[in-house]
Protein backbone atom coordinates (compact mmCIF):
# COMPACT_ATOMS: atom_id res chain seq x y z
CA UNK A 1 0.00 0.00 0.00
CA UNK A 2 2.72 2.29 1.01
CA UNK A 3 4.39 2.11 -2.19
CA UNK A 4 1.57 2.93 -4.63
CA UNK A 5 3.43 6.41 -5.44
CA UNK A 6 0.20 7.32 -7.69
CA UNK A 7 -2.89 6.46 -5.58
CA UNK A 8 -5.39 9.61 -5.25
CA UNK A 9 -8.42 7.66 -3.85
CA UNK A 10 -8.68 5.67 -0.84
CA UNK A 11 -11.78 3.99 -0.18
CA UNK A 12 -12.15 1.20 2.41
CA UNK A 13 -14.98 1.87 3.89
CA UNK A 14 -17.55 -0.66 5.45
CA UNK A 15 -14.60 -3.32 5.98
CA UNK A 16 -13.33 -4.65 9.57
CA UNK A 17 -9.85 -3.31 9.38
CA UNK A 18 -8.49 -2.87 12.49
CA UNK A 19 -5.19 -1.64 13.55
CA UNK A 20 -3.93 2.14 12.93
CA UNK A 21 -3.43 4.77 10.34
CA UNK A 22 -0.06 3.98 8.60
CA UNK A 23 2.08 7.26 9.00
CA UNK A 24 3.26 6.17 4.79
CA UNK A 25 -0.50 7.72 4.04
CA UNK A 26 1.39 10.98 4.68
CA UNK A 27 3.60 10.57 1.56
CA UNK A 28 0.78 9.58 -0.86
CA UNK A 29 -0.79 12.33 -2.81
CA UNK A 30 -3.99 11.12 -1.86
CA UNK A 31 -6.80 13.32 -2.66
CA UNK A 32 -9.68 11.48 -0.96
CA UNK A 33 -9.70 8.76 2.02
CA UNK A 34 -13.05 7.17 2.64
CA UNK A 35 -12.06 5.02 5.85
CA UNK A 36 -15.21 4.99 7.74
CA UNK A 37 -17.32 2.31 9.55
CA UNK A 38 -14.13 0.01 10.49
CA UNK A 39 -12.22 -0.61 13.48
CA UNK A 40 -9.22 1.60 13.32
CA UNK A 41 -7.77 3.20 16.44
CA UNK A 42 -4.90 5.27 17.27
CA UNK A 43 -4.37 8.63 17.26
CA UNK A 44 -4.61 11.06 13.78
CA UNK A 45 -0.98 12.81 14.95
CA UNK A 46 1.12 11.57 12.20
CA UNK A 47 -1.22 9.47 9.54
CA UNK A 48 -2.16 12.33 7.07
CA UNK A 49 0.18 15.28 8.05
CA UNK A 50 1.96 15.96 5.19
CA UNK A 51 -1.39 14.81 2.50
CA UNK A 52 -1.72 18.77 1.50
CA UNK A 53 -3.99 18.05 -1.82
CA UNK A 54 -6.75 16.32 0.28
CA UNK A 55 -10.37 16.96 -0.14
CA UNK A 56 -11.85 14.60 1.43
CA UNK A 57 -11.24 12.37 4.89
CA UNK A 58 -13.65 10.49 6.26
CA UNK A 59 -12.75 8.52 8.99
CA UNK A 60 -16.02 8.68 10.71
CA UNK A 61 -17.54 5.35 12.98
CA UNK A 62 -13.69 3.91 13.85
CA UNK A 63 -12.39 4.12 17.33
CA UNK A 64 -10.13 6.86 16.49
CA UNK A 65 -8.33 8.68 20.18
CA UNK A 66 -6.47 11.72 20.58
CA UNK A 67 -7.43 15.08 19.33
CA UNK A 68 -7.55 17.02 16.00
CA UNK A 69 -3.77 17.32 15.01
CA UNK A 70 -2.21 20.45 14.44
CA UNK A 71 -1.52 19.51 10.49
CA UNK A 72 -5.07 20.07 10.01
CA UNK A 73 -4.97 23.74 9.01
CA UNK A 74 -2.12 23.17 6.74
CA UNK A 75 -5.01 21.15 4.33
CA UNK A 76 -6.18 24.14 2.33
CA UNK A 77 -7.97 22.20 -0.14
CA UNK A 78 -9.90 20.29 2.23
CA UNK A 79 -14.13 20.61 1.49
CA UNK A 80 -15.17 17.61 3.87
CA UNK A 81 -13.91 16.41 7.27
CA UNK A 82 -15.97 13.85 8.65
CA UNK A 83 -14.49 12.56 12.31
CA UNK A 84 -17.64 11.67 13.61
CA UNK A 85 -18.21 8.70 16.08
CA UNK A 86 -14.71 7.72 16.98
CA UNK A 87 -13.26 8.67 20.42
CA UNK A 88 -11.66 11.82 19.73
CA UNK A 89 -11.62 14.24 22.63
CA UNK A 90 -9.68 17.71 24.06
CA UNK A 91 -10.96 20.97 22.33
CA UNK A 92 -11.87 21.66 18.68
CA UNK A 93 -8.89 22.66 17.24
CA UNK A 94 -8.12 26.72 16.27
CA UNK A 95 -6.69 25.05 12.93
CA UNK A 96 -9.93 24.16 11.36
CA UNK A 97 -10.59 27.79 10.94
CA UNK A 98 -8.24 27.79 8.53
CA UNK A 99 -9.64 25.24 6.25
CA UNK A 100 -11.35 28.34 3.80
CA UNK A 101 -12.78 25.94 1.57
CA UNK A 102 -14.86 23.36 4.02
CA UNK A 103 -18.32 22.93 3.41
CA UNK A 104 -19.19 20.07 5.52
CA UNK A 105 -17.27 18.91 9.22
CA UNK A 106 -19.18 16.09 11.23
CA UNK A 107 -17.48 16.19 14.57
CA UNK A 108 -20.34 14.01 16.68
CA UNK A 109 -20.35 11.64 18.86
CA UNK A 110 -17.15 12.35 20.23
CA UNK A 111 -15.39 13.66 23.12
CA UNK A 112 -15.02 16.68 22.91
CA UNK A 113 -15.00 19.69 24.96
CA UNK A 114 -15.26 23.92 25.28
CA UNK A 115 -16.76 25.96 22.79
CA UNK A 116 -17.66 25.92 18.93
CA UNK A 117 -15.11 28.26 17.41
CA UNK A 118 -16.43 31.41 16.24
CA UNK A 119 -15.10 30.48 12.65
CA UNK A 120 -17.24 27.57 12.16
CA UNK A 121 -21.02 28.93 13.83
CA UNK A 122 -21.89 31.49 11.04
CA UNK A 123 -20.37 30.09 8.06
CA UNK A 124 -23.09 29.12 5.39
CA UNK A 125 -22.72 25.65 4.66
CA UNK A 126 -21.37 23.87 7.34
Amino acid sequence: MCNVSSLQVFDLSENIITGTLPSCFSSLPLVHVYLSQNKLQGSLEDAFHNSFELITLDLSHNQLTSNISEWIGEVSHMNFLLLGYNNLEGRISIQLCKLDKLSFIDLSHDKFSGHILPCLRFRSGI
